[in-house]
């Protein structure tokens, strides 16, 4: 409790002085810390846990008589679920006093990079439009599939979304990376042939031509009597 001083002279005279401030004795604090705290976002990698410690929650902790910094304290501190969890941060002082705060801990989840893209054609003709679907990994917290022509993000951003449609005009690599809250993924990449690498088809007749009887003449032959049709993946036959 509160103690008044009293100093004395003893040279004789016997003045006596008082000092009326309050000292407080050790063994009575009877005073919480002031524990503060803030809210915070972390984030979890897929099938695994994230902790976390008080100093992460923390802002400041202020006792009158000091505070015992081994004392901290965070409730819980282990998650493995995204979500929104309310914690609760303990702190005493040196005389054992406690005190708390409260706060969120908002766990969002990692993405994984897509593993495989996927082309309608892999070999293609100048301008001709293809699509590309992007597939594997996980989704994080807010995530989506970008599109570049470029790897780890550079280049031009063609897209976003599983899949997009493009019309490459020379060969070409595609990239397909995850970007959310928490990451940006490795990319998953494709490359796109530009050129005419496929032969014509030529359907033939199925009745086979007579000529017949002999005569030591020419006969004429045209094409439209040896097929049935005529096509190229790049062009226009006839």
């Amino acid at each position: 409790g509160p103690y008044t001083v009293y100093v004395r002279d003893f040279g004789g005279i016997g003045c006596v002085v008082s000092d009326n401030s309050t000292y407080i004795n050790p063994g009575s604090d009877n005073e919480y810390p002031v524990v503060s705290c803030e809210n915070i976002e972390v984030c979890l990698e897929p099938g695994l846990n994230v902790m976390i410690t008080p100093q992460d929650v923390l802002t400041s902790v202020t006792d009158n008589c000091g505070v015992d910094e081994n004392s901290f304290n965070v409730f819980p501190n282990n998650f493995s679920a995204t979500g929104t969890f309310n914690v609760i941060v303990y702190a005493s002082d040196l005389n054992g006093n406690q005190g708390s705060c409260n706060a969120t801990v908002t766990v969002n989840l990692e993405s994984t990079a897509p593993t495989t893209i996927a082309a309608d054609v892999n070999d293609v003709c100048t301008g001709q439009t293809i699509n590309l679907t992007a597939s594997g990994g996980v989704s994080g917290t807010g995530a989506e599939i970008f599109w570049y022509d470029g790897p780890n993000g550079t280049g031009n951003m063609l897209g976003t979304g599983s899949d997009i449609s493009v019309t490459p005009s020379a060969t070409t690599t595609y990239y397909a990376r995850r970007e959310g809250v928490c990451n940006n993924t490795a990319d998953a990449s494709l490359t796109i042939t530009v050129g005419d690498n496929t032969a014509p088809v030529l359907t033939v007749i199925s009745t086979p031509i007579t000529l017949w009887p002999p005569n030591h003449k020419y006969e004429t032959v045209s094409m439209d009597q040896l097929f049935v049709s005529v096509s190229d993946n790049c062009a226009t036959l006839t």
